[in-house]
């Protein structure tokens, strides 16, 4: 076997008796462009590539890395400055060198290097030997995926042929790149296309033809308003091609009425792709169906808006706290229960919001609930110390986010109507429990103690209903005043008014005419309840520092002998 087949890597190109015209042909191979037919051609003869000058320029200036390969001994005679850039070696370690000597041991198919270049020589062998790829190591270390071309050389006296090694490294990596960018497309869900600065398709992936309803042939080629609807397109896509043209990425979200597809919400991305010198040429689009989203997005924000209705018209006071205490969310009832606006009530805490006492209660409570202590807390309270006498049942409940974090959430309702019911409620059947006993303490009394008896009666019937005075009184013979016959007051309170020695029938008709009539009269805190006609009295009540009177007639036989009144000074009250 010649020492060129131990060495190989690099092919044959024929026998040793080329023409002339195969000489220009082979030099072809090494980038030299084909001289026109019509030009006057020098005989070639013999040539010695080590000594012709001509021929050494050719070969140095050459693009393409070229060696000169002995046959006969399949080592290097001679390499150009391209060659010697390519394999990172001197001219001098590259000459007594072979083909394997810069080849890994190993081709990237796997099989041995030496073993493979049997196959090469054989095609080596063959009239017209077709170019293959081999790979080289440079002296680095580098592998480079190298095209090689052979061409014999006519000369007579020796064998020798001409290798071309073109490094094709990143040529086959940008064509693998692009083979799985094709493959990427192809695999993709999405419709992923190309349009030029026309509007016309230059790309389109099988999703396209999907959502289309329409082969690949008929998209590319086509434009977007004729595959989409003009009207369509003015409205919902032309701008936005404009700006992609214009150099932006551009995201937007719409509904299309695909014929394959069906109706479906899409997310749209177009981006700019450029040419060598940085001008937009066309436009990728990358179409993502997220219908579902919407969708989803859509039953949310109906659910969202059913949520805010049902809060907003809620007639209870509904409030989150965060776990500093403070107020992240209150409906409109809690607004206008604690006359803030949102804006104001929004990060306020119980304490900015309540009196100490009050606040210090409160927070206890919901501290428990986030502890975990209680799963659920209700609470009565009103704050009076603030004059505010409504009564509030507060529920009190924890709202566990993920990752750990907790809320507190409460429901307050306004309970003093039913409160007030309840109590008046319980204050009738102490009442009707108290004039039973009276009337049956009466019933057996005898007479020399009916005095003492009825202070009894009347002392228990003002602590019973929370006054501070209570009197009973007697018309006079004539009808026209009243002479107090018992009276009990609370400690620091006066036993005597000034109201007690006026002439009702004279001074106060309008009194002496309802207690004649079997009518009672109610003043509340502040003297309310009073009507107009009553203005002389509120004149004499307020005079005489009474803030909340009761006055009962007292009848017999269908006749008023007198009055039975409660009264307070300091501290006001609703009575019954």
């Amino acid at each position: 076997m010649p020492p060129f087949e131990n060495a190989g890597g690099f092919q044959r190109a024929g026998n040793a008796t080329h023409e002339d015209s195969n000489l220009q042909r082979d030099l072809e191979f090494g980038g030299i462009e084909k001289e026109p037919e019509n030009l006057q051609r020098r005989p070639v003869g013999k040539l010695n590539p080590m000594d012709d000058q001509s021929f050494k320029t050719l070969f140095e200036n050459v693009p393409d890395a070229m060696v000169i390969i002995d046959a006969d001994t399949g080592k290097f005679v001679d390499a150009n400055a391209r060659a010697v850039r390519l394999f990172g070696l001197y001219r001098e370690e590259l000459i007594g060198l072979g083909p394997l000597d810069i080849s890994p041991p190993i081709q990237p198919d796997g099989r041995i290097s030496a073993e493979v270049i049997q196959e090469k020589i054989q095609e080596l062998l063959s009239e017209n030997p077709k170019p293959f790829e081999w790979v080289h190591r440079q002296s680095s270390g580098r592998d480079i995926l190298c095209e090689i071309r052979h061409a014999r050389l006519p000369v007579s006296d020796r064998k020798l042929y001409c290798a071309t090694a073109i490094d094709i490294t990143e040529r086959r990596q940008a064509e693998d790149q692009i083979r799985q960018y094709k493959q990427i497309l192809e695999s993709t869900q999405n419709p992923v296309g190309l349009v030029d600065l026309s509007f016309i398709y230059r790309y389109a992936n099988e999703p396209y033809s999907q959502a289309l309803d329409k082969p690949i042939r008929e998209i590319i080629g086509h434009s977007v308003p004729d595959l989409f609807g003009r009207d369509f397109f003015e409205t919902a896509m032309g701008h936005h091609y404009e700006r992609c043209f214009d150099g932006e990425n551009v995201n937007y979200q719409t509904w299309f009425d695909f014929p394959g597809w069906g109706r479906r919400y899409m997310d749209v991305r177009y981006y700019p792709l450029r040419d060598i010198e940085g001008r937009v040429t066309a436009a990728v689009t990358n179409v993502h169906d997220i219908t579902e989203i919407k969708q989803l997005e859509i039953k949310l924000q109906e659910s969202e808006e059913q949520f805010r209705a049902f809060m907003d018209n809620n007639p209870a006071s509904i409030y989150i706290k965060d776990e500093k205490d403070r107020h992240i969310y209150v409906n409109p009832a809690a607004c206008d229960s604690e006359r803030r606006t949102q804006s104001e009530f929004i990060g306020m805490t119980t304490k900015e919001l309540w009196p100490p006492d009050i606040a210090e209660n409160l927070i206890a409570l919901d501290k428990a609930v986030l502890r975990g202590d209680a799963p659920r807390i209700c609470e009565e309270w009103r704050n009076t110390e603030e004059g505010d006498r409504r009564w509030r049942r507060d529920i009190k409940f924890p709202i566990d986010l993920v990752g750990g974090k907790k809320l507190l959430g409460g429901i307050a309702f306004d309970i003093t109507e039913s409160k007030q019911t309840e109590q008046a409620l319980s204050e009738q059947l102490e009442f009707e429990r108290l004039i039973a006993d009276i009337a049956a303490r009466l019933a057996q009394v005898q007479p020399d103690h009916l005095d003492m008896e009825i202070n009894e009666t009347i002392q228990a019937l003002g602590r019973f209903l929370r006054t501070e005075r209570a009197f009973l009184a007697q018309f006079y013979e004539d009808g026209r005043s009243l002479v107090i016959t018992n009276v009990w007051a609370v400690e620091g309170t006066s036993r005597s008014s000034s109201i007690f020695d006026i002439d009702f029938a004279a001074e106060l008709p309008w009194v002496a005419q309802k207690i004649r009539d079997g009518g009672m009269i109610k003043a509340g805190p502040g003297l309310v309840g009073l009507p107009d006609e009553a203005n002389d009295l509120r004149t004499w009540l307020k005079a005489d520092g009474i803030s909340s009177g009761l006055v009962v007639p007292v009848r017999v036989e269908q006749k008023a002998i007198g009055m039975l009144g409660l009264d307070t000074i300091v501290e006001p009250r609703d009575y019954p």
